[in-house]
C-alpha cells in the first residue's frame, strides 16, 4: 500500500505543480497583455486627440491687426460716427447739434464740466458716448466741433 500511496501522492504533487505553473503562466501573460494594452491605449489616445483637434479646429481666424496702432480721427468723423446718433436727433434729451440755446446753457457750466460729463457720462449719455476707444483729446475735439456747428 505504501507504493500505491506514493504513486497517488506523486500524482497529486505533479498535478499541483502543473496547476501552479499554469496559473503562473496565466498571470504572466495577463501582465504582458496589460502592458501591451497600455502601450496601445497611449497610441489610441494620441490618435483620438489628434483626430478630435482636427475636427474642432476653427474654420477661420480673425486678424485684428496691431492693437497698439493709434487711429487718428477727425472731429467730424468722431461726431458723425459716435455722437450724431443722439446729438443729431436730440434723443433722450441730448442737445441737438445746431441748436445754439441748448449748447449755450451747457457751455455756461464750462468746458471742464462738459468734458467731465462726456467722459464719465451724464443722465442717459454713457461714458465717452458709448465708445470706449475715444481718448480725452477725441472727446474735446468732438465737443468743440458740435459747439462750432451749433453757432458757438
Amino acid at each position: 500500500m505504501s507504493s500505491e500511496n506514493n504513486s497517488i501522492r506523486n500524482l497529486y504533487v505533479g498535478l499541483s505543480v502543473l496547476c501552479l505553473l499554469a496559473a503562473l503562466l496565466y498571470l504572466l501573460s495577463s501582465l504582458f497583455n496589460v502592458v501591451d494594452n497600455a502601450r496601445n491605449d497611449e497610441g489610441v489616445a494620441e490618435h483620438f486627440a489628434a483626430s478630435t483637434n482636427e475636427r474642432i479646429k476653427p474654420v477661420s481666424e480673425v486678424n485684428v491687426g496691431d492693437v497698439n496702432v493709434v487711429v487718428v480721427r477727425s472731429a467730424k468723423e468722431i461726431v458723425e460716427g459716435t455722437c450724431m446718433s443722439c446729438h443729431g436727433t436730440g434723443a433722450m434729451g441730448a442737445p441737438k447739434v445746431g441748436t445754439k440755446a441748448q449748447w449755450k446753457s451747457r457751455l455756461s457750466a464750462g468746458m471742464k464740466t462738459m468734458m467731465k460729463n462726456a467722459t464719465e457720462g451724464k443722465g442717459m449719455m454713457p461714458a465717452r458716448g458709448g465708445d470706449a476707444s475715444l481718448s480725452d483729446a477725441d472727446i474735446k475735439k468732438a465737443i468743440k466741433y458740435m459747439l462750432k456747428n451749433s453757432g458757438l
